[in-house]
This record gives C-alpha cells, structure tokens and sequence, in this order.
C-alpha cells in the first residue's frame, strides 16, 4: 500500500491521510505527486498511521509542519521517533498507546519542541509541558505539567518519578499504563487530571499529596488492584466516577475538607466494606454497595 494524500486547505502541500497498512520502515517523502502535480509533504493528518502495530520504525521529513491528533496511536511496533526542526505543532495523543518507543529525540534546531537533558521526551519548549513521554522517560524538573494523554496507554511502564517541579498532571496523562505498579505525586502537584491514572490496575497504593485540591473525574477508575489510597486534608473535590472499579479497596477515609463527592465515585467497589466520613449527606449519588458501613471519625 503507498501513502494517500489530500490538499491542505491552501492547497499547496500535501496531508498524509492514510497509511494504516504499511509494515516495516517507513521513509516519508518531502515531496509527493497528487493530480498530476508534485507537492511538499507538510503534514501528517489525524490517525494517519492509528494502530499501524506492524510499523517498526518511520523518518519523518523536514518538510512537515504538523502532526495530527492520534496519528501514530497504538503503533506499538514503534521503537524510536525523531521529531525534525520544521514541526511545529503536535495533537494530542500523537503517539498514545506507542508501548515499544524507547527512544524520543526532537532536533536540537526545532524551536517549538525539544527533548532537554536526554529525557527521551517531547516538551512543547513555550510552556515547559511534557506532551509525549515513553517507557524510557525521565521528566526533567523544568516540567510544570504533565500534559494530556502524555503517557497514556504506555504499559510497558513499571515506575515513573514525577519531580516536584510539576503541578498539574494531566488528563488521561497516565490512562492505562497497565504496568505502573508504583508512582510517587510529589507535594507540588495541585491538580490531578480527569483519567490521569485510569486502567493503571498495577497500582496497589498510592498517596495524594496535601498540595491537592481536586481529583478529576474518573481519576482512579479501573485501578483494580488499588487496596489503599490517602485523601488528604486538602481536598475540596472528588470528581464523578473517581474510584469506579476499584474493586480491591476495602475502605476509604473522607477528609472533613471534602465539600463535593461527585456522581458514582465508588461505583464497583465491590470490596469496599467502610467508608469514613463526617457528612454522610456528601455520599448521595455515589452509589455504594449494600452493606458498606458509613462510619464517623
């Protein structure tokens, strides 16, 4: 199969649209023929290469300008990305799901992006974001956030050290990193994302720190073999769905700073047997099983 292209909407480059069916090394021309007319090659489109398992390895040309959102998702085949100087914007979720990359390097010339201090990482220089990370990742400590879907389906990742440079961590930033068994929030980080750490069912426990203000909707969902996680006295806010699927956790303390439990949050905690709380009137809509003692501190 050879690449499909269409015209971008100034019609003077062309998009890579469809490569699904390619296997092995793929070499992207600079330059290609549609209608009869030759074009640059300035962009890879939306989910171009989505699920593209078979592709080992891909050149990107210095041509290109833009990578659209989930255009390299699920290509697990992937080991290395070299992102080249002319790039300058990256969708979301570019290479989520990309479980084989160990290797991720921009071209020290590209002024949008970079992989500061070997990171093996894409950071979006203007914000200091990390925007794609890998199995091999060491988040540099000038990372203030851990952006959207950054590490998301990254299963191959057993631990990662957040540095308490970061304050945000994103959504679906480490959504279904199903080998994560063990991560450490530092106390600089005051938001967690909706889905940051949705799927992650190798966490066994985990600590939020009392920097925390809100925890995002479906934040812990999924995260089947968490047995025990801490709230601490910060927390104002726990989002819907937050916990659904828990099913290890066998109690849970509600700090007296929590005003807002949203909907559902401990729907599937069939293992839940207690549940700590001052207010009770906060469990309204959370769904709990039959059975789970509310108790007072």
């Amino acid at each position: 199969m050879k690449l499909e292209y269409t015209l971008n909407d100034n019609k003077n480059g062309l998009v890579v649209t469809d490569g699904k069916d390619l296997e092995g090394e793929l070499v992207i021309p600079s330059e290609d023929c549609l209608g009869g007319k030759i074009y640059p090659v300035i962009a890879i489109g939306e989910e171009a290469f989505c699920a593209c398992s078979a592709l080992t390895s891909i050149v990107i040309p210095d041509s290109v300008i833009e990578i659209g959102k989930w255009a390299f998702s699920g290509c697990s085949g992937l080991t290395s990305i070299v992102i080249p100087d002319s790039v300058i914007e990256i969708g979301k979720w570019a290479f989520s799901g990309c479980s084989g990359l160990t290797s991720i390097i921009v071209d020290k010339e590209n002024r949008h992006y970079d992989s500061r201090e070997g990171c093996n990482a894409i950071i979006e220089s203007k914000t200091n974001t990390l925007v794609v990370g890998c199995p091999t990742t060491v988040i540099p400590d000038s990372v203030p956030k851990i952006g959207d879907g950054a590490f998301e389906n990254c299963s191959a990742s057993t631990s990662i050290v957040i540095p308490d440079s970061v304050i945000e961590i994103g959504n679906y930033a480490f959504r279904g990193c199903k080998g994560l068994t063990s991560i450490v929030i530092p106390d600089s980080v005051t938001k967690i994302g909706n889905y940051a750490f949705s799927g992650c069912k190798g966490l066994t426990s985990i600590v939020i720190p009392d920097s925390v203000t809100k925890i995002g909707n479906y934040a812990f969902s999924g995260c089947s073999g968490l047995t025990s996680i801490v709230i601490p006295n910060s927390v104002t806010e726990i989002g819907n769905w937050v916990f659904y699927g828990c099913s290890g956790l066998t109690s849970i303390v509600i700090p007296d700073s929590v005003i807002e439990i949203g909907n559902r949050a401990f729907c599937g905690c069939s293992g839940l047997t207690s549940i700590v709380i001052s207010d009770a009137s906060l469990l309204k809509g959370t769904v709990i099983f039959k059975g789970v003692e509310i108790v007072k501190p």
